[in-house]
């Protein structure tokens, strides 16, 4: 199919969805907690149950260096998408009003999102700004197996999306991005072997090197938990990842992890971790630290859950060792069945890939609420902020670079009937960087309509 022809039918695509006149029949209790990614961020990730630690929600969200560079997307998505800062979904019971109806309930998935978005500086620069209106088409397929329900026991879930952005002004933007996630575990009595595997190419404006580029990664991680008793546990873990630049330096990671853990009661568990993570960007010596921390589980009621790990990272550089103190926390509670706050908080070394042979410490909050209006409808807003300050980590290297990042986010949703959701959202970025070339302000507004069966 010819390219032109190809770009036309996402506009027509696009259009034609948030055009359609969907049935107001068969209200659906629960709406999906879904941000847009393009126009709506990963389905898979940060699922908690009501009985689940937000730990397991959290350790993805918050992993720490092994996501520094592919997790800083500015551009496409309009939300904070720092994956060490993401808001924790909690699906609760279907009833919930701010529970996710994207929770899977069938064997095989299918969706397919259409929008449009306005981007007031698609290349997230200070001068020379550009703006566009992009429109998105997304379809996604998710194959299931096993415990994928409640993920219990032992389960598999597969889901690929592919995104076409079709830009009306700049055509020489169009991209189409794909992203395959595949997770599950394996559960023999006392034993646990979780796994994941994330393949994705995206396109957009990143954090860290400050400008648009179009990135490929790489990623899976696999584990083993045991539980001795019912009141001790142990596990190890190993992770690795890649992110391949069109224009930037490529990066890659892997981590390893041990922990002992204890439960206290019921409602709270105590774990002693050691973790070591080696980082390496393409052109310069590597970036390793061994950490000792200690990891709190605790869920005091019904409506809390919270999640705490601290520590000190000690780590060899090619310029000398340094030591930090690093961690990561978070807090989810829902006063009502009709709304929910969450609080997120990290301090973390990661490698840049902007400045070759340097790294930072990232530190970071997130805040966001969700409120149910009536049935159908939901509002969630978001607020983060992030400071990254810069080191020099290779000899001959000098940085002295400090980014203060802002970020809000708003979004309405409305669920049409038990199949369509529409979306309108907004969100404003704001860079503060010492580095000029790095700084940008950035303002989205967008509607979407996703269709799920």
């Amino acid at each position: 199919m010819p390219y032109s022809i190809r770009r036309a039918s996402l506009w027509l695509a696009a259009s034609g969805a948030l055009l359609a006149t969907a049935s107001a029949e068969d209200p659906v209790p629960a709406l999906a907690s879904d941000f847009p990614s393009g126009l709506v961020v990963d389905e898979t990730e940060n699922l908690l149950k009501p009985d689940e630690d937000l730990s397991s929600a959290l350790s993805g969200s918050l992993a720490g260096e092994t996501r520094s560079s592919s997790g800083l997307v500015v551009s496409p998505a309009p939300l904070f998408d720092n994956e060490r800062l993401q808001q924790p979904r909690v699906a609760g019971d279907p009833s919930d009003p701010l529970s996710a109806r994207r929770k899977t309930k069938s064997k095989v998935g299918v969706s397919v999102r259409g929008g449009v978005e306005y981007n007031d500086n698609i290349f997230a620069t200070a001068d020379d700004e550009e703006s566009d209106v992009v429109a998105i088409l997304a379809p996604t397929l998710s194959v299931n197996a096993g415990d994928f329900r409640k993920r219990e026991a032992t389960y598999l879930s597969a889901a690929y999306t592919a995104t076409g952005s079709a830009y009306l002004e700049d055509t020489a933007n169009d991209t189409l991005d794909h992203l395959l996630e595949v997770g599950g575990q394996w559960k023999r009595k006392r034993l646990t072997i979780p796994y994941d595997l994330r393949v994705s190419r995206e396109t957009g404006a990143f954090l860290d090197i400050g400008g648009r580029d179009t990135a490929e990664s790489y990623g899976g991680r696999v584990g083993i938990d045991y539980a001795a008793s019912s009141k001790v546990s142990f596990g190890l873990s190993g992770e690795y990842s890649t992110t391949d630049y069109s224009l930037f330096a490529d990066f890659e990671s892997a981590v390893a992890e041990a922990y002992v853990g204890y439960n206290v009661t019921s409602k709270l568990t105590l774990n002693a971790v050691y973790r070591y993570s080696d980082a390496k960007t393409e052109g310069s010596d590597g970036q390793s630290y061994q950490a000792a921390l200690v990891r709190v589980n605790a869920r005091p009621n019904s409506k809390v859950t919270a999640f705490a790990e601290a520590g000190l990272a000690f780590s060899s550089l090619g310029r000398g060792d340094r030591n930090d103190l690093i961690y990561r926390a978070g807090v989810a509670v829902q006063p009502t069945s009709k709304q929910r706050i969450t609080f997120e908080a990290v301090r973390q070394p990661s490698t840049s890939s902007f400045t070759t042979g340097s790294g930072y410490i990232n530190n970071g909050v997130q805040l966001s609420y969700e409120q149910a209006l009536g049935a159908r409808s939901r509002v969630v807003v978001t607020g983060g902020y992030e400071i990254q300050d810069y080191f020099a980590a290779d000899e001959g290297v000098t940085t002295d670079r400090k980014d203060d990042y802002f970020v809000f986010s708003s979004l309405l949703a409305y669920d049409l009937n038990a199949h369509w959701q529409a979306q309108v959202y907004y969100t404003y970025a704001n860079n503060d960087s010492s580095d000029p070339l790095v700084e940008f302000d950035n303002q989205r507004v967008g509607m979407g309509l996703t269709w799920t069966y």
